[in-house]
């Protein structure tokens, strides 16, 4: 009589142990992001300061098509500066490049009537053209240019890039109180890594203070991966 029953639990253990290994050697051999925040990288002009953060990968395997998002959380409509409230000389990256009459202020995709919010929107790397994605070997770091802090004439304002680098930035917002942020590092082969912090500035310094989170934050943060995308700390 053909083992009918044995066949079949065979067969049963061989998919449940290529399942189990196939995850376990995902594990071990994935990449592993990690946000440097406790160093910023910053850029001292004579009208501000641009401020980026490190992106290393400690895995063994190279993290693959990064990409970087910004999400500002309870922010008022009354923050974001409308283009005519800037200054139109602030000396962003590739305004040389692209001989621009600077007699306005650069395109903000994101206006004080625009009724939105920055919310999981694409910044760009501190690589060479300001790439919206990158690939991070084994060892290696990559830097997200995370703002510029504008302060001379007067006037003193956070500037966001967005996917397309400084050629269009993302949004202006008021820099007198701090802004309550969140950055996703999202590879195409692992799960995003986040960071929860407080931008502020400090005696004319730009600051990231991270943000503590609780362990139900963490627990849900491990059982409800999608939990990173829209709940706020």
């Amino acid at each position: 009589m053909w083992p009918f029953e044995d066949v079949t639990g065979a067969l049963i253990s061989l998919l449940i142990g290529g399942l189990l290994g196939r995850e376990l050697y995902r594990i071990v051999d994935k990449p592993s992001v990690t946000i440097q925040y406790r160093q910023p990288v910053v850029f001292q002009q004579n009208d501000g300061q641009f401020l980026s953060i490190r992106v290393g990968n400690v895995g063994r395997n190279a993290a693959e098509k990064c990409l970087c998002t910004l999400s500002i959380f309870g922010e008022s409509q009354s923050l974001i500066l409308d283009p005519s409230e800037a200054e139109a000389q602030e000396n962003l990256h590739e305004y040389k490049d692209e001989k621009l009459d600077l007699e306005y202020p650069r395109y903000q995709l994101i206006q004080p009537d625009s009724q939105r919010t920055v919310e999981n929107d694409q910044l760009c790397w501190s690589a060479l053209g300001n790439p919206a994605q990158v690939e991070i070997n084994p060892g290696t770091t990559q830097a997200i240019d995370l703002c510029k802090h504008f302060n001379s004439n007067g006037k003193q304002y956070f500037i966001f890039p967005s996917e397309f680098g400084w050629r269009r930035v993302r949004t202006r917002m008021r820099s007198d109180k701090p802004l309550r942020c969140r950055v996703l590092v999202c590879p195409a082969n692992d799960y995003p890594t986040p960071l929860d912090f407080e931008l502020f500035v400090d005696r004319g310094n730009v600051r990231i203070k991270k943000t503590k989170l609780t362990l139900l934050d963490r627990l849900r943060r491990l059982l409800l991966r999608r939990s990173i995308y829209t709940k706020q700390i």
